[in-house]
């Protein structure tokens, strides 16, 4: 069995943490005490296991306000470079076999099985399984089965859409579909949909990662098996209450459009939901309702538009001056990827789809500073 090191344990935990990156404050599981009672490691060795970890640039240091707290305290956050050690530790641990416990028994499985087939349980988890040994019991007993791993990252903002998706679980809608251009964030959308909106039993299947129907039936019919559907037929599953996600809709074949149009026929009136991430320049063809759909309230539709300013400051997260921010979300679009990726000063992934000059600039103004007398500073 793989031994994890106190260092090693640091990164997992703060990967499982990192949506706290985009918040103006965070939370005490940041801090040395957070991690240290976390961990399980002496609060006054903790210092000598953080330190290696930001001089090698794989985690930084800041000040931030944390809740319930009137002063600033040191929190820690992956670098790019650390995010990386850290999912390398998770591909080195893939192998490691665990035994999981819940109402129908033992299991022992692979930790990609595990991480695949329960949400319910954490990287942390498993961490702690390897580095104690103490056999892992199941919180909930939801299913979930995917063809990806499936987690949300860093999110903020959608009010309006959540809402919108609130709604349409307590609603006779069969389809929930949301609309994108490239890097506007409908799969971290519906990901924050299907896991934090509702606990029926999910099917999430990556569509980019095979769109063929036949296999897409196949994963359905496995689906019905862990849920005790054992006919696997659709019809079968309409009177149950699940929740079907398919990410990453766009150029489908023909065979693939026909199976969401029988899906949606079949479905309709039923209890079943189903959830989608479209691109917004899905050609008509490839769509699989029509807008006599949307207007009887069969399918209900969700554009995502740039983020608000106050959504795109947190997602930017840096202490720039009011001017450059402006500059900043215009550049972008307040676009949620690329705002990201200027937060994390990241020029060649910007430039996969922008102008390299656009993205000189960009790293640039992310460098303009406000200084608390008023001054800038580059």
């Amino acid at each position: 069995m793989i031994q994890l090191s106190s260092r090693d344990r640091i990164l997992l935990h703060l990967l499982e943490k990192r949506k706290e990156h985009f918040q103006d404050s965070s939370s005490e599981a940041l801090t040395q005490s957070g991690i240290s009672s976390a961990l399980q490691i002496q609060r006054t060795h903790i210092t000598r296991h953080l330190r290696p970890l930001i001089v090698a640039g794989l985690i930084e240091e800041r000040k931030m306000r944390i809740q319930g707290r009137e002063r600033k305290m040191k929190v820690y956050f992956l670098t790019p470079a650390g995010l990386e050690k850290a999912q390398e530790l998770i591909n080195r641990l893939a192998l490691e076999r665990i035994t999981v416990i819940d109402d129908h028994g033992k299991e022992v499985m692979s930790v990609s099985e595990v991480l695949k087939k329960f949400h319910d349980i954490s990287i942390m988890t498993i961490a702690e399984y390897l580095h104690t040994g103490i056999e892992i019991r199941r919180k909930d007993k939801r299913i979930i089965w995917s063809n990806t791993n499936v987690e949300i990252p860093a999110f903020c903002g959608r009010k309006e859409e959540l809402a919108i998706a609130s709604s349409f679980f307590g609603s006779d809608a069969v389809a929930l579909v949301i609309f994108a251009s490239f890097g506007y964030g409908s799969s971290t959308l519906l990901k924050k949909i299907a896991l934090e909106r509702t606990e029926m039993p999910l099917l999430w299947y990556d569509l980019e990662m095979n769109s063929d129907a036949t296999d897409i039936k196949e994963a359905i019919s496995q689906f019905a098996i862990e849920i005790g559907c054992n006919s696997g037929k659709l019809e079968d599953l309409r009177e149950r209450k699940i929740l079907l996600c398919f990410d990453n809709y766009c150029n489908v074949s023909e065979d693939v459009v026909d199976f969401f149009f029988e899906l949606l026929e079949v479905l309709k009136g039923g209890k079943a939901k189903v959830a989608i991430a479209m691109g917004e320049g899905t050609p008509s063809y490839n769509r699989f309702f029509q807008k006599e759909d949307v207007e009887r309230g069969h399918v209900v539709e969700i554009h995502l538009q740039r983020m608000d300013e106050t959504s795109a400051k947190q997602v930017l997260s840096l202490d720039v001056d009011d001017e450059a921010f402006q500059l900043i979300y215009q550049l972008t679009r307040g676009q949620p990827l690329a705002l990201d990726l200027v937060r994390k000063g990241d020029a060649e992934k910007l430039m996969a789809f922008k102008p390299k000059e656009e993205v000189r600039f960009l790293m640039y103004l992310r460098t303009k500073k406000t200084l608390r007398n008023g001054e800038i500073r580059n």
